[in-house]
């Protein structure tokens, strides 16, 4: 299957790559995939390989760090703040077994407790990963979702 190189979720770029667009190091970014923040696609050899939308995730990250001060763990609570049960949607069945809706603190592609209707899902591919990767706008989705 030909992939569109304009697919803005098509892991194309290298770890190295991404290092130097984002002017962080290597070790920041798997720091950031070892707390949850984002989630790069893994090649069969365990390759780590990054979209454009992991690359606008991380310029929020870098964003939320050096301008609002916040650190990892703030990082993590202001995305586990989105409501995934109103995008994906869930029923209440699914929410009664699941962390995301009930625990704070970890967004909902990192929780090990999920309803039924998120087992089998990559989350790299769930409206609700997809939807924070420009997370600056993670007010005014939640605003949207409750009107």
């Amino acid at each position: 299957m030909k992939q569109n190189i304009d697919d803005l979720n098509l892991p194309v770029y290298t770890i190295g790559v991404v290092a130097n667009l984002i002017g962080v190091s290597v070790h920041a970014l798997r720091m950031y995939e070892n707390a949850g923040i984002l989630s790069p696609k893994r090649t069969d050899t365990k390759r780590r390989l990054y979209s454009k939308n992991d690359i606008k995730r991380l310029h929020c990250v870098r964003h939320f760090i050096e301008e609002d001060g916040l650190n990892i763990a703030g990082i993590k609570t202001v995305l586990s703040m989105v409501p995934c049960w109103k995008i994906k949607p869930c029923e209440e069945k699914d929410r009664k077994d699941c962390d995301a809706y009930y625990k704070m603190g970890e967004p909902c592609w990192i929780v090990k407790n999920v309803g039924d209707i998120c087992k089998d899902v990559d989350c790299r591919d769930c409206n609700v990963y997809l939807s924070v990767a420009d997370c600056t706008n993670i007010k005014e989705l939640t605003k949207q979702i409750y009107e």
